[in-house]
């Protein structure tokens, strides 16, 4: 995530399910399944909500003990990896 000005949507075909501090998402195109960790799984609601980048960020940076620079990094890493898999997509405008 470079910037706001991308919201991210998850497609039709991409289930998830918290299981609790863990979300477990299934791309039923594929029957892959992936496991979300408690940070990663808040980063998911948040992003499934709307919220783009530097409200993901404030958001996660009040709810966890991590530095605000290391969350940007998670957070790429993980929207990068969610979009390469298909469970995330840039939202149409």
């Amino acid at each position: 995530m470079s910037d706001d000005s991308g919201c991210k949507t998850v497609p039709e075909g991409v289930v998830a399910r918290r299981i609790g501090d863990e979300t477990v998402v299934v791309n039923m195109e594929t029957s892959r399944m992936y496991t979300l960790n408690a940070t990663a799984s808040r980063t998911w609601e948040l992003l499934r909500e709307g919220l783009g980048e530097s409200e993901v960020l404030d958001q996660l940076e009040a709810e966890f003990d991590v530095p605000r620079e290391q969350l940007r990094r998670d957070v790429a890493d993980l929207v990068a990896d969610l979009m390469r898999e298909g469970l995330l997509c840039t939202a149409e405008t």
